[in-house]
């Protein structure tokens, strides 16, 4: 009886593990301006799940095993300022979205 009760329990336990953190996003990471060139090597983080990725040589990043709920991703690039996004889970759609990053760099006249 016991064991039984063991094994249901970690039966339950995984199920709900799994059943929790089923949820991917992609985004597309690029600089903002009129040239949009993909910003590949950009983080995309989760501090709150601790889910880190980065960002392929397409500028694509994939967040995975994300919880339901409300979460704040952070993209960051060197040489640009961050950006969040407020994500509610499970999203409508998988589509990737456009993440924008702004050069922190300033152009100076002559």
């Amino acid at each position: 009886m016991k064991k039984n009760f063991y094994i249901l329990f970690f039966s339950l336990f995984a199920i709900w593990g799994q059943a929790t953190a089923q949820n991917t996003f992609k985004a597309v990471v690029k600089n903002e301006g009129e040239e949009e060139e993909i910003l590949s090597g950009a983080t995309a983080s989760i501090w709150a799940a601790n889910i880190f990725a980065l960002a392929d040589s397409n500028g694509t990043v994939t967040l995975q095993n994300i919880p339901d709920g409300e979460q704040v991703i952070e993209f960051s690039y060197l040489g640009y300022f961050k950006r969040k996004l407020k994500v509610s889970f499970p999203r409508p759609s998988n589509t990737p979205v456009i993440v924008k990053l702004l050069s922190q760099t300033v152009e100076v006249q002559e």
